[in-house]
């Protein structure tokens, strides 16, 4: 029989070096410039939406300098990441594959799902392999725990346009700000950026 989470000990098995790191040269417009990409654009005559298709592009497509954002569900939109020492568990599952796969991530981890955006840093970065080890990692974690909680079986992706990252950036950090859960989206402890400064980052893509 699955049993509830014991965040007791989550808070002694977790993994090592959860601390997110921070990047000391990455407040350069110039840097930014650099992963100007080509994506999808927002639909005409109205606010740009980052919900999409999961029907995914070609791999190729998800690997060099590209910004890509995801998002992963949980299966049947249990509400499950309500605890920071959770999600600091998944946070630790996932720093290690954006470190391995070459990219940069800010993330928001709301109740029932997770929005990651992700950055290619070099032409070896692979942002759809490191998310799917993340969810592969964490879903195997999750059932050798005996919680009764899983991803769902697929999950959503869209490339972002270098005009759209201000935008799609601050919709995801909203999105507990929509949802009711705090005034501003500062106030949400499940928020939190791998490999930059997210307030940094903020300056550098300009207002909405």
């Amino acid at each position: 029989m699955n049993q509830p989470v014991n965040l007791t000990r989550l808070a002694v098995r977790r993994k090592p070096e959860l601390s997110l790191f921070k990047s000391q040269s990455w407040a350069t417009e110039s840097l930014l410039l650099k992963h100007v990409v080509a994506g999808f654009s927002p639909r005409s005559g109205g606010p740009i939406s980052v919900g999409t298709k999961h029907h995914r592009l070609p791999r190729e497509h998800y690997q060099g300098r590209v910004w890509v954002s995801f998002t992963l569900c949980i299966e049947g939109r249990k509400r499950f990441f309500t605890d920071k020492t959770l999600v600091e568990v998944f946070v630790g599952f996932l720093k290690p594959v954006a470190e391995r796969h070459d990219f940069r991530a800010i993330y928001c981890f709301m109740p029932d799902h997770l929005h990651v955006i992700s950055m290619g840093q070099s032409s070896k970065s692979d942002v759809l392999l490191g998310i799917e080890e993340f969810k592969q990692a964490s879903g195997y974690w999750l059932e050798t725990e005996g919680i009764s909680v899983c991803w769902q079986k697929s999950f959503y992706d869209r490339i972002v346009r270098s005009r759209q990252l201000g935008q799609v950036v601050r919709y995801v950090l909203d999105n507990p700000v929509r949802a009711g859960l705090v005034a501003q989206w500062r106030e949400y402890p499940f928020i939190g950026a791998i490999g930059l400064d997210l307030e940094t980052f903020l300056e550098v893509v300009g207002p909405d």
